[in-house]
């Protein structure tokens, strides 16, 4: 059976801020129903998708990696 968004999910939804704050202040994002949630479960209460707690788009150095030397 097929993940449906219902919107019940807009009832906590949260409240408007930087992307780059919304997971450091709790928030956490339904891929699916593409919506920032404020809420303590683990699934969305809309679709029961997995939510997401960390961001994707952190980009790393290539020398700061342990273990890589600078040449």
């Amino acid at each position: 059976m097929g993940k449906t968004c219902r919107e019940i999910c807009v009832d906590s939804k949260g409240i408007p801020m930087s992307n780059s704050k919304r997971y450091e202040n709790g928030q956490k994002r339904c891929t699916f129903c593409g919506l920032f949630l404020e809420t303590s479960e683990v699934r969305c209460s809309c679709c029961k998708g997995m939510l997401r707690t960390k961001s994707r788009g952190k980009k790393l150095n290539y020398f700061s990696k342990p273990g890589k030397l600078a040449s």
